[in-house]
């Protein structure tokens, strides 16, 4: 601590008169952008060695396993963060020693750091120069008027890494993401190198192709998004000759998949490069076409196999296809309102290798003569959980996929405590959270759900929020470890209600907040006082017993373990030597339904208007909460068809429905889904279990991943599960956009004779699988290649009616 308050002094003194200047922009060019760091002051001794020489170069190590901070000052005026003009980039001189990556992270303030690049890892010895992008959005100020902001590195376990100096500059937006999408691809690959040689692929496919076609040495094939291709796939009869259609409305994003095979022949350095798209009356195509490379990855597995899945969407890039084999493509094209015109474009993609073209692919593209409401129009709502707050691009980039909700965790976006006055009275402190929303409102989110508290299998010490009012409020203790047991035996002894100590600091909690929101003109907050809370009907494996104890680092752990596997803890205990203290009972139970009916009650009473969301994974056992819930979402709905109908039968309760996803769940599952599946019980919004839940492009690493999309400097890489997450909710529109032409034209009763017919079939067409509502939750169609067709026979009564 004292060597970091004597870096900020000096830092502080020596930068003072260059914060004055005008152009901030010039710090990219001065004395102060360069931190050599055998020289930088204020480095922790415990994790940087001393200077050290070698190569004719200076360093510091950064020891093994060990994350070192450098501290930088800001580059820009007052605001939070640079502005959206003053990108930078990190020249990071460093010798790469080891055959792991090394993360680099930022103080990004979402609410504290983000990975933003590996780098390293060849373990080749030599020095590198490193560039590492440093967006507006993903840097900040690390106090609120501090002038100082930092970037960090983590060390590979087994080895200290050397750093020579880092100097930030300014950064290029298109270089430094294409760069930075290049090398994040190769550190990925080399993490997979033998999960991909081994991994798993889908029977392989033959190619059907007619004499003139097995002539030609690359052939383009495009096939639906329900039907990905892989490398193995071929084109079938007759495939290699249609031409990519898309079809969108004038203001919609539309998705296609394609194809490239290397007949007989490799294919080097396979690029694409498509034309310009005009009407026959040379018209052109005022909107926007984007090409995607498909990136097949080891996904998670069992029993150390994992499968090989078309899993991300990078800007196109060039590659090398096999011989028999093929790559998958994807474009985007989207049209907008008062821009772009109706009609039939054409144009072509050419297919490259070694700089020749090779194959062309005939692309038409249908603009229809109307433009589908909005989501916030039809008052429909999607959003995706994630661990912390995003970056302002990646929340724009969700609203252009129909996200425009968020649903955020107090456990990863709380971080700043409370300050505490008095063990009954404090202030929220949530300067971050303004910045957050401030984003949100400028990519149009509507409102967001916040989890106060986590699964209930680990009650009571899931309910976050509760655990703070207690820690950091009511107690005056020091040891928060200590303030933490005596709570936890607090609520238990408190039978199924909020402890008594801080029922009052609950109230004001909610009260503060709700009025902080109002104030600052944030999206609608829509609380919930934990996750699940029908988890209270599981059965007595659920349950559990509360333990602590010290780990060897002189910290402690703190965990519910189930009664059934009780004696295999005190079995590890023993070996491992550590002691369990037991606190009190805990895990899932009756108790949990009596704590969220609590929970809600005081809510209601702090701020009436306020609304609260209950994610009710069973039917029957969810009912119950009704009365204390204004949005009831649930992804029990194949238990009880009527469960929709319940809902909205109470006034005042809106009908949503959840459902989840992992690292290689198919853009079919969330198409049919999130559309026409949800559609046909006409809930209103919906949770996804989650947006980036996981690891950082490697997810074949561990368990547990559920994701959709991954942050990058400038953009988002987003898998075909969110393309197809789109889709879905694009057809949400366009029942809600026929439902609105049929009430102009007095033919309700016509479109909703469609409309049902279509969702019975959709119902009807669900398979056995993902009815596990508690691990596994996804509901999949028999046929999803019938989707295009509902969504085709509403645009024909769209069409019909418009006349």
């Amino acid at each position: 601590m004292k060597a970091t308050s004597c870096l900020l002094v000096v830092l502080l003194l020596s930068f003072n008169s260059f914060l004055c200047a005008e152009d901030k922009d010039l710090f990219f060019e001065s004395e102060f952008s360069k931190f050599i760091l055998d020289k930088a002051k204020g480095l922790d001794p415990e994790v940087w060695s001393s200077k050290e020489e070698a190569d004719e170069k200076s360093f510091k190590k950064l020891l093994a396993g060990k994350k070192g901070n450098v501290i930088i000052p800001i580059w820009w005026k007052d605001s939070l963060r640079p502005k959206k003009t003053q990108n930078g980039i990190a020249e990071i001189i460093f010798k790469d020693v080891s055959s792991s990556p090394i993360k680099v992270n930022l103080f990004a303030g979402l609410p504290g750091e983000i990975e933003i690049h590996r780098i390293g890892g060849l373990g080749d010895m030599k020095w590198k120069t490193a560039f590492v992008p440093i967006p507006w959005d993903q840097i900040m100020r690390m106090k609120k008027k501090s002038g100082l902001t930092y970037i960090s590195f983590i060390a590979p376990k087994e080895i200290d890494i050397p750093f020579h100096s880092i100097k930030i500059k300014r950064g290029n937006k298109e270089i430094d993401e294409k760069r930075w999408c290049l090398e994040t691809r190769a550190w990925v690959a080399r993490a997979q190198l033998q999960k991909r040689a081994n991994a798993i692929l889908p029977k392989a496919e033959i190619s059907n192709l007619s004499e003139k076609e097995n002539k030609q040495i690359a052939l383009t094939f495009p096939r639906s998004m329900v039907n990905l291709i892989y490398p193995n796939s071929a084109p079938q009869k007759n495939e290699s000759e249609k031409s990519l259609k898309i079809q969108l409305a004038l203001n919609e994003l539309e998705g296609g998949q394609f194809g490239v095979y290397a007949n007989q022949k490799a294919l080097k350095d396979v690029q694409l490069k498509c034309s310009v798209l005009k009407t026959a009356k040379g018209l052109l195509f005022d909107g926007s076409v984007d090409l995607f490379t498909l990136e097949y990855s080891a996904v998670t597995g069992k029993d150390g196999k994992h499968p090989l899945y078309p899993q991300k969407l990078w800007p196109a890039y060039s590659l090398d296809i096999g011989a028999n084999a093929s790559q998958a493509y994807w474009i985007n094209v989207e049209s907008f309102k008062y821009k772009t015109k109706p009609g039939l474009y054409t144009g072509k993609i050419e297919i490259l290798s070694a700089g020749k073209i090779v194959q062309t692919l005939k692309l038409e593209v249908k603009v229809l003569p109307f433009d589908l409401m909005t989501m916030t129009e039809a008052e429909l709502h999607l959003g995706g959980c994630v661990p912390r707050f995003l970056p302002a691009h990646e929340l724009k980039e969700l609203s252009r996929h129909n996200h425009n909700s968020i649903n955020l965790w107090y456990s990863g976006t709380m971080n700043q405590r409370p300050i505490r006055k008095s063990s009954t009275e404090f202030e929220l402190d949530l300067w971050l959270w303004d910045d957050f929303m401030q984003h949100a409102n400028d990519a149009k989110m509507k409102n967001f759900v916040f989890f106060l508290g986590g699964n209930p299998y680990g009650y009571p010490d899931t309910m976050q929020m509760e655990r703070d009012l207690y820690r950091f409020i009511y107690s005056d203790k020091k040891n928060i470890d200590d303030s933490r047991a005596e709570w936890l035996k607090s609520t238990w002894k408190a039978d199924g209600k909020v402890a008594p100590e801080i029922r009052e600091l609950y109230s004001k909690w909610i009260y503060k907040f709700y009025s902080h929101a109002k104030k600052n003109n944030w999206p609608e907050p829509i609380v919930t006082p934990f996750d699940e809370p029908a988890k209270w009907t599981q059965e007595s494996w659920a349950r559990g017993k509360q333990y602590r104890w010290l780990k060897s680092n002189g910290k402690y752990s703190f965990r519910v373990v189930q009664n059934r596997k009780n004696a295999e803890f005190m079995d590890k205990s023993k070996k491992e030597k550590f002691t369990p203290e037991y606190l009190c009972d805990g895990g899932a139970g009756p108790w949990i339904k009596t704590h969220f009916k609590d929970c809600s009650s005081i809510i209601h009473k702090a701020y009436p208007s306020a609304r609260i969301y209950g994610s009710i994974h069973h039917a029957k056992g969810g009912l119950p909460f009704l009365e204390d819930v204004d949005v009831f979402c649930t992804n029990a709905i194949h238990q009880d068809h009527d469960l929709g109908n319940k809902v909205r039968a109470v006034k005042g309760k809106t009908f949503w429905q959840y459902s989840g996803t992992n690292d290689k769940r198919p853009p079919s599952v969330a198409w049919y889904t999130f559309g026409f599946y949800f559609g046909a019980f006409n809930s209103r919004g919906s949770l996804v279990w989650a947006y980036n839940w996981g690891s950082r492009f490697d997810t074949a690493s561990s368990g547990g991943q559920w994701m959709y999309g991954w942050t990058s400097p400038y953009s988002l890489i987003k898998t075909p599960y969110l393309e197809g997450l789109r889709e879905g909710w694009d057809d949400r529109r366009y029942i809600e956009t026929l439902r609105k032409v049929a009430k102009a034209k007095g033919k309700e009763k016509e479109a909703e004779v469609l409309l049902s017919s279509i969702f019975s079939e959709v119902i009807g067409s669900r398979n056995k699988s993902g009815r596990d509502t508690v691990n596994n939750f996804f509901a999949q169609s028999k046929d999803p290649n019938k989707l295009t067709k509902y969504r085709q026979l509403i645009v024909d009564k769209i069409l019909e009616f418009n006349k």
